[in-house]
């Protein structure tokens, strides 16, 4: 649902998980080394390579290995997959292809020395076991969004974090992007004045051959997920109140919701509306295809 490049590290991805970004160099990434607090596998001096492994090596692997390689200082050592993983059915053929190696258990990736950062790639209703496993090994983490399959989960992860003094950082890529990073400026600064409206629109379709892979999730675990995360980060806080609803709509025989809304109230006042389509593309003159607008008493 989203481009290789949008999944690429951003220097403030870098900063979060406890790598530091420092400069753009010939239209790459560059990493100065691990932040200076220390980890059990010792912290990477200023220009080694800083050396990430992915527990999961489904789809969305492959588009963290295309970020990994834009970095001149990180590189993937090694993957972990699920033996009986339906998306995964070679998975000595992915180790291959990203040129690392394929370690035998999570727990044997988590503990090796030479693996400094993880990445938790698997599906939502594991994120938590995998992420736990990586931070008490005082590994930094990256989850995929959605980080948890509920609040309690993301309390844990947030306490595990802290007893180990070790970061863990959501999937949240699209705020990392250079016109969003603007448009967060742009609100934060005053310069729209009072923030009366936001809409996060996503209509683009997708068909039932895709929709129905194992690896594809509903539009609301797919898409409208970014959008609530963009939403809250551009508006300041959690919203007071929340309405929504989500049709399956020409999806063949394939039982996922592919369209959804969303309502929101901010504390303030202010109104969010979130809506993700599966179901068609928008044929419009002006199509909201991926569309993002901020409304202010002062500006748009």
């Amino acid at each position: 649902d989203i481009s290789p490049r949008k999944m690429a590290f951003s220097l403030k991805n870098l900063r979060s998980i406890g790598i530091q970004g420092r400069r753009r160099r010939g239209g790459r990434l560059t990493v100065a080394g691990v932040r200076e607090r220390k980890m059990s596998s010792g912290a990477a001096a200023s220009g080694e390579r800083v050396r990430c492994a992915f527990i999961g090596a489904g789809d969305i692997s492959t588009l963290h290995y295309e970020g990994v390689q834009k970095c001149d200082n990180a590189e993937l050592v090694g993957i972990w997959s699920l033996p009986s993983c339906s998306v995964v059915t070679d998975r000595e053929a992915v180790a291959r292809r990203y040129g690392c190696r394929l370690y035998a258990t999570p727990e044997e990736l988590v503990r090796d020395p030479g693996v400094e950062a993880v990445f938790v790639l698997t599906n939502m209703e594991t994120h938590h076991d995998f992420a736990k496993m990586a931070m008490e090994a005082k590994k930094p983490v990256l989850v995929e969004k959605p980080v948890a399959s509920s609040i309690e989960e993301l309390v844990s992860l947030k306490a595990i974090s802290q007893e180990n003094n070790v970061a863990i950082m959501p999937g949240h890529n699209y705020i990392y992007e250079p016109w969003f990073d603007r448009t967060k400026d742009i609100v934060s600064n005053g310069d729209l004045g009072t923030i009366v409206a936001t809409y996060v629109l996503f209509n683009i379709h997708h068909p039932p051959e895709f929709t129905g892979r194992d690896s594809m999730q509903g539009v609301i675990r797919q898409i409208l997920t970014h959008h609530s995360y963009m939403a809250i980060y551009l508006m300041g806080g959690a919203p007071a109140r929340v309405s929504a609803f989500s049709s399956c709509l020409e999806n063949g025989s394939v039982e996922k919701e592919n369209v959804a809304m969303v309502n929101m109230q901010m504390h303030d006042g202010a109104l969010a509306h979130l809506q993700a389509n599966f179901a068609a593309d928008d044929h419009g003159a002006d199509p909201w295809s991926v569309y993002v607008k901020v409304i202010g008493t002062k500006g748009t």
